[in-house]
């Protein structure tokens, strides 16, 4: 099973699945790493940290540093930290499975993890009480998860792209996830492609008030 939206949700928690696993790099402000568990006790796979994949997420880290600073103001080019993140990004997806490194490891220990995951109930829960309906309609997850973004439906890829425009225009940046336009794999059908084009996912997270 896949938690990696939500690796506190009930279902996580109470999993009776073989093997589990979460990107915690992709829930939470991580360079790299993800967690894999059991919940019937098998044996773990155990995997040293390579070289190359620490090399990869200190480049990621770098990005993030960088990229901050010049979020605050100071005199840091774009295309610096933009070229680390691809650059880590590129490498850390590649060659063997590689443990977690040490930098990664510490800095998920000091994350206050389940008060961020508060925070983003409540801006789910303060934008879900808009009214969303007609033409957009908000995905609710189910009961013991949190949605780690609003996500939207929208009538047809061309009004997403007009509301993501005008969305962006008002400083507001959101994200298209799961495109399938060129997908070709077993199961995705072209209804499945109609729903992808009108998604538009909006983040809520414990990085907003």
């Amino acid at each position: 099973e896949d938690h990696t939206h939500d690796p506190w949700s009930d279902w996580a928690q109470n999993s009776r699945a073989d093997f589990a696993l979460a990107s915690l790099r992709k829930c939470l402000p991580l360079p790299s790493g993800a967690v894999l568990w059991s919940p019937r006790a098998h044996p773990l796979p155990r995997a040293s940290v390579s070289l190359e994949r620490e090399r990869a997420s200190l480049n990621k880290l770098a990005g993030q540093v960088l990229k901050q600073q010049y979020l605050d103001g100071h005199r840091v080019e774009k295309q610096a930290f933009r070229d680390l993140a691809s650059s880590g990004e590129a490498k850390i997806a590649s060659g063997e499975p590689s443990g977690m490194p040490a930098h990664s490891v510490e800095l998920l220990r000091s994350f206050p993890v389940l008060s961020w995951r508060r925070q983003r109930q409540a801006n789910y829960e303060q934008a879900a009480r808009e009214n969303f309906s007609g033409p957009v309609k908000l995905l609710v997850p189910e009961a013991g998860a949190q949605a780690f973004s609003l996500a939207l439906v929208v009538e047809g890829r061309a009004a997403r792209d007009r509301l993501r425009d005008e969305l962006i225009r008002h400083r507001v940046f959101p994200a298209v996830l799961w495109p399938l336009d060129r997908t070709v794999a077993p199961g995705v059908t072209d209804a499945d492609r109609v729903l992808s084009a009108s998604l538009l996912s909006i983040h809520c997270d414990f990085r907003y008030d």
